[in-house]
């Protein structure tokens, strides 16, 4: 009997439909969507429909519903404006498909983002990685670099005690040398003033050897003669 009277509710809506009448009353019956869904197509034979009758949900059923949903927007899977949609929704099947379409929408969401928070991760990973590369590779040539400046300091260094040593050693000669010609010209002194003293006593005796002219002596030559 339930079956025979949407039957004959589907043709009056089509009935409406194509010659023209009143559908508001129908609407607030049947909801929006209902109507709406006539109106696409108001030309469908009745039995693609596949219209059943149901028992209307109790409130035990809706309790149950409202609870799903609470723990569902605790858990982060609906927002509260899904809850509010759902919790004024007539059609208790209508709230459980809109309640069953916004988790499997969130739980979608979640994983998308999570999916690229691990991909964001992965970079940041990499990024990270490759900077401690640089950095790695930054430091071993800064300490090349303060190595070969540390060679070159130390040769720069050796050259300049090399030269300093080879000039004092240079002038070091030059005073030995210098010395040792002044030495000579002392001893060379010391040895003609003593050839000096030594022949003045021999002059001395050479002069006294000679005999002197006296007035007896040239007496005597003239007897000789």
């Amino acid at each position: 009997m339930l079956n025979k009277l949407c039957g004959a509710i589907v043709i009056r809506i089509q009935d409406v439909f194509e010659n023209g009448g009143n559908i508001e009353g129908y609407r607030k019956a049947l909801g929006t969507n209902t109507i709406e869904f006539f109106r696409v197509n108001p030309n469908i034979n009745i039995h693609e429909y596949g219209i059943r009758v149901e028992d209307k949900p109790d409130d035990e059923a809706r309790a149950r519903l409202l609870a799903f949903m609470q723990a569902n927007l605790q858990q982060g899977l609906i927002e509260m404006e899904d809850a509010i949609l759902i919790e004024t929704t007539d059609n208790l099947k209508v709230a459980q498909q809109v309640l069953a379409y916004k988790i499997r929408k969130r739980k979608e969401e979640l994983e998308a983002k999570a999916m690229r928070q691990q991909q964001q991760n992965g970079q940041i990973q990499m990024q990270s990685a490759q900077a401690s590369e640089q950095a790695k590779q930054q430091t071993m040539q800064l300490k090349m670099k303060g190595e070969m400046e540390l060679e070159q300091l130390k040769a720069q260094l050796e050259m300049q005690i090399q030269q300093q040593k080879y000039q004092l050693e240079t002038e070091m000669k030059k005073s030995l040398a210098a010395e040792k010609a002044e030495q000579e010209g002392l001893v060379k002194g010391m040895d003609m003033a003593q050839a000096m003293e030594q022949q003045a006593p021999d002059m001395g005796s050479s002069t006294q050897s000679v005999p002197q002219t006296t007035p007896e002596n040239s007496v005597d030559a003239q007897n000789v003669q």
